[in-house]
């Protein structure tokens, strides 16, 4: 008996060993990183390295997806540890750091300090910097901006920065320039030009030392880590903020001295000079990007070891793998480390955290997202982290109605700022809620003139839109101009269907016998059964997103597709669809490759516009702009940080059009309206405008109000 349950102890302890052993971790990485993965699942496997690729929609999605216990860790850089301590910061450790291989053993990535000229005896304090000529990495930058900014901030030198007929950015520029008489502060101040040259035009002080002051853009000598020491000794500057390294290597302290170190010093934020010999007194520091993981895992030394594995493998074999999943290249390395600290802690210790939380302007102010289901709420929320975390101000904010007309409302009233809009109900509420355009969104390719088309598979027999009567219909559902009212009017101008008392959808069905999709309507809208009954179960069965009509046509539930023609070149390039299977039915009777959407369409149509309230003030539609343009500049070239366009949670046109790849700036709503929309609109008589936009006002008193 005793030799029986010491056969089944042993048992255990073996299948305990081996699950352990075998156990695959989860490594989270965005989409984009997908391919990469499973390679580096492929080649680790070979080193007896167990990973599973989990792939998120981007770096957010992956700290949601280990705080759901769906993924084990991911790569994270400080921002992204920022937004992990805003999750749920106990839910997260950091596993491992990313360290460059010649400073392995630094604490920090680099450390922020300032320099200061030796002959300011006055300087018994840091109030006593007042006055003093201050060189700048650049703005936006973290040790040359974000950290002096936010530090002098938190010890009551800087401000009040609580003027709200101005900007958060342009209260901290006018908070410097009151502050030091002359400056170096290189970059774009805004994202919109215009503002960008009225900020440097009001505050020129602060590009006065600069190499070019009319610029003060880069390159610029007295610009970045080294231009800042070149602005202090040779620009006339008073104080530099820079990183140590630089110092180190400017002023020759581990070799043969250069650039007279004796005459500066460090300059401490208790108001104390050390010498520059001498260890550094650092304002604040930047972590080291790294791993997070999930706080609940108990073999963290295993995943840690797996995770120095492949650092060695991926920098043997040079792979893809290395640098895009693992963010590694042969100039860094893998650390433990050791404490597991939580993001917040982590970022604390090196006095980061409040420097990426900076927001400073009181009373606060945010873009207010006006949106109409959970799930665009929850994008919303989710791009409120991300962007606050990445310096965007003002920030985002959230607010949800139940309905278009409730948001419309809800923006004429004050209670929320923006919507993104089809461009007839840009129309509408710009007649009936007093709403101003201010944006429209790019497209692929970076596509802004737009062509309604109707498309019809190369193999049908139709030669006319004569030849569609009887037949069915696939619509985009997310687009009135492209997918309705485009087609309405086409058949109005070929006489294929009348104007009768308004009843658009009546005439419409009645000519497309056979059935419609237009995937998504209301059901208690005009014509429901009529318009969905080729969609499938619940008004969608697939189609609802900007493929769907080229499905619903490709798959013989319908004959021809409305559509925008960026959709069609899209799904081509997705291999959604074949350039040999389609063809382009012209209104003039004849039918055209789909590369020829310029001279076979049935309109030209405006964009998908993002809208906000008329009463707004120069200073807050400046706001809006420049928040909207900086979010689409950098999600729209780093779609891993946060993927701002595209499918969100497997849901379409989430905040913007699935298609859009960013924004313009517009000035108003009839920039964008062209004549051909206009003629088009007008043909309709917007007796459409007795239900889209609920108005008999003419169209060029709406668009000129």
């Amino acid at each position: 008996m005793l030799f029986l349950m010491f056969i089944f102890f042993v048992f255990n302890i073996q299948c305990t060993f081996q699950a352990s052993i075998s156990r695959s971790h989860r490594i989270c990485v965005p989409e984009n990183a997908k391919n990469a993965c499973l390679q580096m699942v492929s080649e680790g496997t070979k080193q007896n390295v167990h990973m599973i690729c989990i792939i998120g929609r981007d770096r957010l999605d992956c700290l949601e997806k280990i705080n759901q216990h769906n993924a084990d860790f991911s790569f994270s850089e400080p921002e992204d540890m920022f937004v992990a301590s805003n999750i749920d910061n106990k839910a997260y450790l950091i596993l491992k750091e990313i360290r460059s291989k010649d400073e392995s053993e630094v604490e920090f990535r680099y450390k922020g300090v300032a320099v200061i000229r030796n002959d300011f005896l006055h300087i018994k304090d840091i109030n006593s910097l007042k006055g003093l000529k201050s060189c700048h990495t650049g703005i936006g930058r973290s040790v040359g901006y974000k950290v002096p900014l936010t530090k002098l901030i938190k010890m009551k030198v800087l401000g009040p920065l609580s003027d709200t007929s101005i900007s958060p950015r342009e209260n901290e520029l006018k908070a410097l320039s009151n502050f030091f008489s002359k400056a170096c502060l290189v970059g774009k101040w805004a994202p919109d030009d215009a503002t960008n040259r009225r900020l440097k035009s009001q505050y020129s002080n602060l590009c006065a030392l600069c190499e070019h002051p009319d610029i003060c853009d880069y390159p610029d000598v007295n610009s970045g880590y080294e231009g800042a020491l070149n602005c202090l000794t040779k620009g006339r500057g008073d104080i530099a903020w820079t990183k140590t390294m630089y110092v180190e290597k400017y002023f020759g302290l581990k070799g043969n001295q250069l650039n007279n170190p004796e005459r500066y010093s460090y300059l401490c934020p208790n108001g104390t000079k050390i010498p520059l010999d001498y260890s550094p007194c650092v304002w604040a520091a930047r972590p080291w990007p790294g791993f997070i993981a999930d706080s609940s895992l108990s073999d963290v030394k295993e995943i840690r070891d797996e995770i120095s594995r492949l650092n060695k493998l991926g920098e043997a074999l040079s792979s893809e793998w290395y640098t895009l999943v693992l963010q590694l290249s042969n100039k860094t390395v893998t650390v433990d480390n050791a404490n597991s600290l939580h993001p917040y802690e982590y970022l604390s210790k090196a006095k980061f955290y409040d420097v990426i939380g900076r927001n400073v302007v009181a009373p606060r102010r945010a873009v207010r997202w006006c949106v109409t289901t959970d799930v665009a709420h929850s994008k919303c929320k989710n791009l409120k982290l991300a962007a606050f975390s990445r310096d965007i101000r003002p920030e985002f904010d959230c607010i949800q109605e139940v309905s278009l007309e409730k948001c419309l409302q809800t923006i004429r009233d004050g209670g929320a700022d923006i919507i993104t809009v089809d461009a007839t109900d840009a129309i509408r509420s710009t007649n009936l809620y007093n709403a101003k355009t201010i944006a429209a969104e790019r497209y692929y390719k970076n596509i802004t003139d737009l062509y309604a088309v109707a498309v019809v598979k190369k193999s049908s027999t139709f030669q006319s839109f004569k030849d569609l009567q009887g037949k069915r219909s696939c619509h985009t559902p997310d687009s009135k101009a492209a997918g309705w009212v485009a087609p309405v009017f086409t058949l109005l101008q070929l006489k294929l269907i009348e104007k009768e008392n308004c009843d658009y959808t009546k005439a419409f069905t009645e000519f497309f016998s056979g059935g419609s999709c237009l995937a998504r309507m209301p059901e208690d809208s005009v014509g429901y059964v009529k318009l969905t009954s080729v969609c499938g179960e619940k008004s969608g069965n697939g189609f609802e997103d900007y493929k769907g009509p080229l499905k619903c046509l490709t798959s013989d539930v319908g004959d021809v597709a409305f559509v925008s023609h960026v959709n069609v070149l899209k799904s081509i390039d997705d291999g959604r669809i074949s350039e040999n299977e389609v063809e382009l039915l012209c209104p003039s009777g004849i039918r055209a490759p789909v590369n020829q959407y310029e001279t076979c369409n049935l309109n030209k149509i405006p964009p998908k516009l993002i809208i906000t309230n008329n009463q707004k003030s120069d200073v807050e539609l400046d706001e809006l702009r420049n928040a909207l343009l900086a979010i689409s500049n950098l999600y729209g070239l780093k779609p891993e940080l946060f993927k701002l366009f595209g499918k969100y949670k497997k849901h379409n046109n989430v905040l913007f059009s699935n298609t859009a790849i960013g924004v313009k700036l517009v000035e108003d709503l009839s920039s964008q309206i062209n004549e051909d929309f206009k003629n088009m609109l007008d043909a309709v008589n917007y007796c459409e405008a007795k239900d889209a936009l609920s108005s008999k006002v003419p169209l060029n008193v709406i668009l000129n109000k």
